[in-house]
C-alpha cells in the first residue's frame, strides 16, 4: 500500500489537438521532489506518445490520492474525492460485494444453446407452415438474445430467494470448503462487505483472490485492490444516499498555487 503525502500536477497542452495532458507526481519525503517526479512523468508522457496521437489516461497508475486523516502505522485513514472517510488496510482482507452481478458466461452460453435449439426446431417444421412464419420465428429468436441470459439469471435468483440469500449462499458453500477462515458480513447499501478475521493477508494472495472469485466480488473493486496492493472499506455513507443536496467535491491537494503549466 502506497499513499503519498506530497502530491504534483504538471500539465501541457497538445499543439496539435485539443488534449490536456496531465501527469502527477508524489513524494513521501518532500513537495519538491514531487514535482520533480511530475515533470519527469509528463515529459516520458510526451516522448513515448506521438504528437498526434491521444495519450493513454493516467487512471490506476498512481498510488492512491487522497488526504490521510489519521495514520495507524500499517492502515490509514483517508478521505475520498466525494468527501466520505475510508479505511485503507494492506493486511486485512475485505471484499466489497455488488448485488447488481451480470449473468456469468453459463448463463450466455445456456441462452446461446436455447436459441440454437429453438432455431434448428424452426427449420425442420419450416414445411409445414408458410415461410414468413419461419422468417418471423427466427427473427424473434435474435431479438430475444440479448435479454435471455438476463432472464435466466433473474430466475436463478428468484429460485435461490433473492440476491441477498444467492450472496450469503456462495459465502457459506466457501466457508464449507475453508473452515479455518472466519468472515464478518456488514450490509451495505448496494450489497455486502465481508472481512476476512482470521489471518493477515495481502490482496495478491492466491486464496484472497479465489475467495473474490468465488464471493463473486465487485470486479472493480478487485483491480483496484490487486493494482494498488490494499484493501479499503468506507466508514462513512456517500453524500448522495443521505440527502446531501451538494456533494462535496475535494480535489486534493488544492491545485491552485502548485499547479504547472508547460508549453510545448
Amino acid at each position: 500500500m502506497h499513499i503519498p503525502k506530497y502530491w504534483f500536477r504538471a500539465t501541457t497542452v497538445n499543439p496539435t489537438t485539443p488534449h490536456k495532458i496531465v501527469r502527477w507526481g508524489w513524494s513521501d519525503r518532500s513537495q519538491e521532489e514531487a514535482e520533480d517526479h511530475a515533470q519527469e512523468r509528463l515529459n516520458q508522457a510526451m516522448s513515448t506518445t506521438s504528437i498526434s496521437e491521444a495519450l493513454p489516461l493516467d487512471d490506476y497508475t498512481t498510488p492512491i490520492r487522497e488526504e490521510i486523516l489519521q495514520d495507524f502505522g500499517t492502515s490509514v485513514i483517508t478521505q475520498t474525492q466525494l468527501g466520505y472517510f475510508c479505511l485503507n488496510t494492506p493486511y486485512i482482507a475485505i471484499a466489497d460485494v455488488d448485488f447488481n452481478i451480470p449473468p456469468s458466461k453459463r448463463y450466455i452460453l445456456t441462452a446461446t444453446s436455447i436459441l440454437l435449439m429453438s432455431a434448428f426446431i424452426l427449420l425442420l417444421l419450416a414445411p409445414l407452415w408458410p415461410i414468413w412464419i419461419s422468417l418471423f420465428g427466427l427473427l424473434a429468436l435474435v431479438a430475444l438474445f440479448p435479454f435471455l441470459p438476463q432472464w435466466l439469471w433473474n430466475f436463478t435468483i428468484k429460485q435461490e430467494g433473492g440476491i441477498e440469500a444467492y450472496c450469503l449462499r456462495r459465502l457459506d458453500d466457501f466457508l464449507l470448503n475453508h473452515p479455518h477462515w472466519i468472515v464478518d458480513v456488514y450490509r451495505t447499501k448496494q450489497g455486502f462487505r465481508y472481512l476476512a478475521l482470521h489471518e493477515l493477508k495481502t490482496s495478491d494472495d492466491p486464496e484472497v483472490l479465489n475467495w473474490f472469485a468465488w464471493i463473486k466480488a465487485d470486479p472493480r473493486y478487485v483491480t483496484l485492490c490487486q493494482r494498488q496492493k490494499n484493501f479499503r472499506a468506507r466508514l462513512t455513507p456517500k453524500p448522495a444516499r443521505i440527502g446531501m443536496d451538494t456533494i462535496p467535491h475535494r480535489d486534493w491537494p488544492m491545485l491552485n498555487e502548485h499547479e504547472i503549466q508547460v508549453s510545448l
